[in-house]
């Protein structure tokens, strides 16, 4: 007998605290989704967003790597934010070195099968000091 009694008022605590645990909760998201707001208006309330340009060294031709930069580029999420440009080695530096663009991206032969397979290092990214 006192083990239901016990147990009704340790279901009613719960509820009672789940109830205002969602509100506490819910009440948290909304502050943070104001002030997320807020700030991204705060902080580029006069500036226009420019794309930002990479070139992009490939030490041999590889299709799959040209599948991905498609893809990157199709994404609706970068639109208007990033524009890849395939150049050769010594053009990309000149172009970083004169603030043509914003990175050089390098990716080393056998990039993707690398990244399949587990072997094989990552590109590497220069950017302007």
């Amino acid at each position: 007998m006192y083990r239901l009694l016990y147990l009704k008022l340790e279901l009613k605590r719960a509820f009672t605290t789940f109830g205002q645990m969602m509100i506490g909760a819910i009440t948290l998201i909304v502050l943070i989704g104001i002030i997320a707001f807020s700030s991204t208006k705060f902080l580029y309330q006069n500036e226009t967003i420019q794309s930002i340009k990479i070139a992009i060294i490939q030490q041999e031709e590889d299709e799959l790597v040209q599948m991905a930069l498609q893809m990157w580029e199709s994404m609706e999420s970068m639109e208007g934010i990033s524009e890849f440009i395939l150049m050769e080695e010594e053009e990309a530096i000149e172009a970083l070195k004169e603030q043509k663009v914003f990175a050089v991206l390098l990716f080393p032969k056998d990039l993707i099968q690398g990244i399949m397979y587990g072997g094989g290092g990552g590109g590497r990214l220069f950017l302007k000091k």
